[in-house]
């Protein structure tokens, strides 16, 4: 059971492993912090940034890359032009800057790594900043051209940093958050009128969650000060947010702040009773206790078995979200090799609504395929990974169908990550 467990853990939070890849473009001394008047993105035209990753000869992730599509054009992509980064944790995009993380679970460098795109999809390193060895860095959110924040799931901070300069100025420490016997792991973050929100992981060294309950830090951004730590006891919910799906917090339309909980993910030969959403509305700063999605009571249309909990989302408007659902019965196998179980489903859900539909009839995808983003008008594009085809299909939001039909995009190894990048 324990090595189920870990195993699991690994697949849910970023396919990571001990092991990375880097080649000469990694190795290289790191620049000093960029000076912005002379690190100027270039113009480029609306395309995708999705992170591969492959496997080793025992089928865990071994390495993976970075690698843009250039344009909005379907086709077959390799690894061959992609940036080798950690295994399995996605940048962050903000102003034309592609920001790399440290892996979670180990990593060859400890630093906060800065690219600019270039025209024929490559990657120009512009600058780096060094973060404590188990820092284990995993999101960011940029308040403005002066101000950042980034979360360690490793170390239990949130830094203040300038996105540009490339420099830390504050350390907020939030390991008295953490509850008895576990780390208080933050997560992904969300700006709403002038306060972060972190999601709190809470987990102890076999990755469970120990309290039924989830934790939100907020954060004031004038005073860079902690205002409080808000907690939802009453609908049992845990694992507040997802730390490699940037999307799993997100506002929307009314101002509302949604939360995606992992629940006990970490046990896949039981029922996950503790996985949904949660919600913070618009001019509070605490969990509304009206509200709650449970995948537990929610019987989805199109599958006989209950969704355990959502993998990879992205927000689509008017209260629907488009997710991988991660349904543990569809794979009888499941114990044998957690990357490759057939676990995922495409799904929509309706927040208000409290509906999970199943998209379509394909094949259960792996649970290493995870990534899911939205181009903002019309078209979701999502990873997938059956036993006969690879890469990302394109799901169009009007008519409820995948368009094609066959992937958009073919990949060499795993989508494990994915963002639509308007142009600039």
């Amino acid at each position: 059971m324990k090595q189920v467990t870990r195993a699991l853990c690994a697949v849910g939070l970023g396919l990571l492993t001990l092991l990375s890849s880097c080649d000469k473009r990694n190795n290289r001394p790191t620049p000093p912090s960029p000076n912005p008047d002379e690190v100027t993105p270039l113009k480029l035209p609306a395309h995708l940034l999705f992170l591969t990753t492959v496997t080793g000869g025992n089928g865990t992730p071994s390495a993976s890359y970075l690698i843009s599509t250039g344009r909005m054009i379907p086709g077959k992509f390799t690894n061959a032009n992609g940036l080798p980064l950690e295994v399995g944790n996605t940048p962050h995009y903000w102003g034309g800057r592609i920001y790399t993380f440290p892996g979670i679970m180990g990593s060859t460098k400890s630093e906060l790594g800065c690219y600019l795109e270039q025209v024929d999809q490559t990657y120009r390193r512009v600058g780096a900043l060094s973060v404590a060895g188990a820092a284990a860095t995993t999101a960011m959110a940029v308040l403005s051209k002066d101000k950042a924040y980034i979360s360690n799931w490793g170390s239990g901070t949130v830094q203040v940093i300038n996105p540009l300069t490339l420099k830390a100025s504050k350390t907020i420490d939030l390991n008295k958050y953490a509850h008895a016997g576990a780390l208080v792991r933050p997560s992904a973050m969300v700006l709403r009128d002038g306060l972060l929100y972190v999601g709190l992981c809470q987990l102890n060294a076999q990755w469970q969650t120990v309290k039924d309950q989830a934790d939100i830090a907020i954060i004031d951004t004038k005073t860079d000060e902690l205002l409080k730590v808000i907690t939802d006891t009453k609908h049992k919910l845990t694992f507040c947010s997802r730390p490699i799906d940037p999307n799993s917090m997100f506002v929307d339309e009314q101002g509302d702040i949604y939360v995606n909980c992992l629940g006990s993910m970490e046990d896949p030969l039981h029922p996950n009773e503790k996985a949904g959403f949660l919600r913070i509305k618009k001019g509070e700063t605490d969990f509304d206790p009206s509200y709650m999605l449970r995948t537990a009571d929610s019987k989805p249309e199109g599958v006989a078995h209950n969704v355990d909990f959502f993998s990879s989302i992205a927000y689509l408007g008017k209260g629907k979200v488009l997710a991988l659902a991660s349904i543990n019965k569809l794979d009888p196998d499941l114990a044998k090799n957690m990357y490759m179980a057939y676990v995922h489903r495409l799904a929509l859900v309706d927040l208000q609504a409290k509906t999970i539909q199943v998209i379509g009839d394909q094949p259960a995808s792996t649970a290493m395929a995870i990534g899911v983003t939205y181009d903002g008008s019309r078209y979701a594009y999502y990873s997938y990974t059956s036993k006969d085809k690879q890469g990302v299909y394109r799901y169009d939001a009007q008519t409820g169908k995948l368009d094609p039909e066959e992937p958009y995009i073919t990949t060499e190894g795993s989508v494990t990550g994915i963002r639509f990048i308007p142009a600039n």
